[in-house]
């Protein structure tokens, strides 16, 4: 494949489909780099474990890579890439516990959870943030669950939580 170098433009595959391009400060953006937000935008909660969060709205979805029916990010190409989560813990009674974490192709990245929160407060509300960066081959997903819970529940509607991604080489 060859490159076109412009230098108003940036650099492109075909003369119009920019790789990379400079804005007014003289920087450089990614206009095609995959990338998302999802969030679930009602309220929802969930106890189930094994439960893939439905993040079904996307604020951004650059490559359309992430699925609002299946709740999964495919890389479209090998790379390495970074993920965040977070979630919102709710504790109903003394001694709660979640463990979440992300999942490749239907199994988890970690032995356990990427992300592991216990309470010992009642009522209280904890704000659960996980990442990852990983190695990805093209045609791998990525998705995020509860893998665990003992008392409370996850509350991941009304933007609360959510799940981002993106190649970063």
């Amino acid at each position: 494949m060859a490159l076109i170098l412009s230098g108003t433009n940036g650099i492109s595959s075909n003369g119009s489909n920019w790789i990379l391009s400079p804005n007014d400060a003289g920087r450089f953006n990614l206009p095609t780099q995959p990338s998302f937000y999802a969030y679930f935008p009602t309220a929802a909660s969930t106890t189930t474990q094994g439960f893939i969060f439905p993040f079904n709205t996307t604020r951004v979805n650059v490559g359309n890579h992430y699925n609002t029916s299946t709740y999964s990010f495919t890389a479209p190409i090998a790379g390495i890439y970074e993920f965040h989560a977070a979630l919102l813990f709710r504790y109903a009674s003394v001694n709660g516990q979640i463990e979440c974490s992300f999942f490749r192709n239907g199994s988890n990245v970690g032995v356990r959870g990427q992300l592991y929160v216990t309470n010992n407060v009642s009522n209280a509300h904890t704000h659960c943030p996980m990442h990852l960066i990983i190695e990805l081959s093209a045609g791998d997903s990525i998705n995020t669950r509860l893998t665990s819970r003992v008392g409370g529940d996850i509350y991941y509607g009304e933007n609360l939580s959510y799940f981002t991604g993106k190649l970063i080489g």
